[in-house]
């Protein structure tokens, strides 16, 4: 398949088609949420922007819109370590680095089971959750980072006219490195839902103060590294 398609096979994924439908690959919307694994735990099977460091049906990124897919991160590098030559084999380690906007969002659990509350650009956000959030794991913080990959040119969302759909991918920090952070889900929401009107006010939010990144691009741009 690497050549056929002329590409490159990067821990269960292809470099080409990273941004655009790839790295938005989501767990299972239907594991019960109050028995999660934690992130990092257990034997190293893949890094965790890959569907393959997790257990169970995953769910692919819905390219069946009839709308023009934006990418709005630019990955730099993408390392991938194998066992052996093989490159599609056993992986032992794997680094993508990304330069694009990034927010921070405040995720807090109500009771077992039940949405979360969520917090960004200074407010509270009124979403479908179970529709736009997908957390894989066990969160030992409320503090998440949210990097948006990409936007869908506006379509007609029930009830709301036209509107921009922003998906990217929930971080968190693993306290190895400064902007070293670990992939903990996903999110999918129309742009009115953060209360905003154009996806180009993704790049001038209110962010936290423990909002972390390796370097500051400008722009409302960061370099950060995802493992």
């Amino acid at each position: 398949m690497t050549q056929a398609l002329n590409d490159e096979y990067c821990a269960g994924l292809w470099r080409n088609e990273l941004v655009t439908t790839e790295l938005c690959w989501s767990g299972d919307r239907h594991r019960n949420t109050t028995n999660l694994p934690t992130v990092g735990s257990g034997t190293y099977r893949a890094p965790s922007w890959s569907w393959a460091c997790q257990d169970g049906p995953i769910t692919p990124f819905d390219t069946r819109l009839p709308t023009e897919i934006l990418p709005r991160i630019e990955i730099t590098e993408c390392n991938v370590k194998t066992a052996t030559s093989d490159r599609t084999g056993a992986v032992t380690s794997g680094e993508l680095r990304v330069s694009g906007w990034l927010a921070t969002l405040q995720a807090y659990p109500r009771n077992p089971g039940d949405p979360l509350d969520l917090f960004f650009n200074g407010k509270r956000l009124q979403v479908v959750y179970e529709k736009c959030i997908v957390i894989d794991y066990t969160l030992s913080s409320s503090q998440l980072h949210f990097l948006p990959v990409q936007v869908r040119k506006p379509i007609r969302v029930l009830n709301e006219g036209l509107c921009w759909i922003v998906s990217g991918l929930l971080l968190i920090p693993t306290g190895a490195a400064r902007g070293q952070f670990w992939r903990v889900g996903t999110f999918s929401f129309p742009i009115s839902d953060l209360a905003l009107t154009d996806q180009e006010e993704l790049s001038n939010l209110v962010n936290e103060p423990w909002m972390e990144y390796e370097t500051d691009c400008g722009d409302g741009k960061y370099i950060t590294s995802i493992i």
